[in-house]
């Protein structure tokens, strides 16, 4: 019988082929993904770079919106002011007690032989803070200049 060291059977070429074949097209697939894999990543820095460092990037974006919520609330104070002014100017002009009423509020001012009571408001949690906060160091710096009472 004849020896069959050394030479393959067609089967097993067949087998081998099959198998070098797998692998090529597995070697492409893995090239493919990895191109896929790149060019979305360069997609996705691009992005981000336009959002960051862009002139109209998202922080650029968040500083607007919080300027115009500010101006917003700036408005709606100034529609009230308008609004407070023009009661007071229509006061003004058909109402003569009410002028005097201002003048005796905000000028202070009085009639002859009048006498005018101030209460003085009561000081808020953070008023009588501030004034403990004041005593406190003018204490420490008399007691450090030596002075006593």
């Amino acid at each position: 019988m004849p020896s069959l060291k050394g030479k393959k059977y067609s089967r097993d070429l067949k087998y081998d082929f099959k198998k070098i074949k797998e692998r090529n097209i597995s070697k492409k697939t893995q090239k493919i993904d990895l191109i896929m894999y790149s060019i979305t990543l360069l997609f996705s820095l691009y992005i981000a770079f336009v959002l960051l460092f862009s002139d109209r990037n998202l922080k650029n974006l968040i500083e607007k919106e919080k300027e115009l919520e500010n101006l917003k609330a700036k408005e709606a104070e100034l529609l009230k002011l308008e609004v407070k002014l023009k009661e007071d100017i229509k006061n003004i002009k058909e109402d003569r007690f009410y002028v005097e009423k201002l003048a005796r509020e905000n000028l202070g001012l009085m009639k002859k032989d009048e006498v005018i009571f101030i209460i003085p408001e009561e000081d808020t949690e953070e008023e009588k803070k501030n004034r403990e906060n004041e005593e406190k160091w003018i204490y420490r710096v008399i007691q450090k200049i030596g002075i006593k009472n």
